[in-house]
């Protein structure tokens, strides 16, 4: 309800001043409280003040605020998957959006189109954090830096004989300093178990880089919950 007021005050603004050409109708849009900081201190509040002090700068500052206004709306309104179409490049229509905080249960609905369901998220640092997306029926994780979307990973299929993973894994008994992103081999019956595909996190570049597999094993607790994971 109030982004539709929002949309019909800056529909009538950009219509009674803008295009219209009547810069004066500015100050029907300028509250009894506000302060125009280009007048002396002891000026009155208001559009009376705004329209005194600006003068033929009215049909500049009207200008200005439009662009401001319209801009805001946009930003306020774009998310990270404002872009994205089944059928087309997902990942490149993820990469560089702003990553919204709107509700999942709103964003679900917003795009049932694309069938998007939230499927989880994990803190990778401070700024860095890994989101999991169905996207038109693939799974997709979003490499997110602090709002912006660095990077999206396409997770192959996974399951409980192939589970996904992410964490730490090893290699010669050392733990890897990276954390991995795996499609593993769920068949031994062991705690470490090897790896069909991985990527690993390269924080600094907020990237997913892929890594050799060749002696990593990834320990079963960090298996995907849905494969059988804790």
């Amino acid at each position: 309800m109030e982004n539709e007021r929002t949309k019909d005050l800056v529909r009538s603004y950009y219509e009674r001043v803008v295009a219209s050409g009547k810069y004066d109708e500015i100050l029907q849009f300028i509250g009894a409280d506000h302060v125009d900081h280009n007048s002396p201190p002891s000026s009155p509040r208001g559009p009376v003040a705004s329209k005194r002090s600006r003068g033929t700068n009215v049909k500049k500052l009207a200008c200005l605020l439009a662009f401001i206004v319209l801009a805001s709306g946009h930003a306020a309104r774009a998310d990270e998957f404002q872009k994205v179409r089944c059928g087309s490049d997902v990942s490149k229509a993820l990469i560089g959006q702003h990553a919204s905080n709107e509700r999942v249960v709103v964003l679900e609905k917003k795009y049932r189109a694309l069938a998007l369901k939230d499927l989880g998220a994990d803190e990778i640092s401070d700024r860095l954090s890994s989101v999991n997306w169905q996207i038109c029926g693939t799974e997709f994780i979003l490499l997110v830096d602090r709002s912006t979307v660095r990077d999206v990973l396409p997770l192959p299929a996974h399951s409980k004989r192939s589970p996904a993973f992410a964490g730490i894994c090893q290699v010669k008994g050392r733990d890897l300093s990276d954390v991995i992103v795996a499609v593993l081999d769920g068949a031994p019956a062991t705690e470490y178990l090897p790896v069909q595909v991985a990527w690993k996190i390269d924080q600094q570049q907020a990237k997913f880089v892929k890594a050799s597999i060749e002696g990593m094993v990834c320990p079963r607790s960090g298996i995907y919950s849905v494969d059988g994971g804790p």
